[in-house]
């Protein structure tokens, strides 16, 4: 196919062969991969198999921290008083991105 290809080069039409979708099984109706073959690939089934996945209880987990905060009306950098929308923490303080150590 060159350059200059059109949408319609690759949408099959009716001289074209019939696509078939994997994912939807074969001719029986039976889908095309078993539970086993998904408990193996490590892909949700809906057994309920937790224990084996290693879910982990939300209490030992640290909360994510944020990294920036954004004021529309502006926000003093606290390093050197500019004047901008958005803030980057770097440590206890709010400072500009030129003021932020990287």
């Amino acid at each position: 196919m060159g350059d200059d290809a059109s949408i319609d080069d690759f949408v099959p039409g009716d001289d074209d062969e019939s696509v078939t979708d994997d994912r939807s099984g074969d001719a029986d109706g039976e889908p095309a991969v078993d539970d086993e073959e998904l408990d193996a690939r490590g892909e949700p089934d809906g057994s309920g198999d937790a224990a084996a996945t290693g879910v982990v209880s939300p209490s030992s987990v640290t909360p994510a921290a944020s990294t920036s905060r954004v004021a529309p009306d502006g926000g003093s950098c606290s390093a050197c008083d500019a004047d901008v929308e958005r803030l980057w923490f770097d440590g206890d303080d709010a400072v500009c991105a030129a003021c932020k150590s990287w």
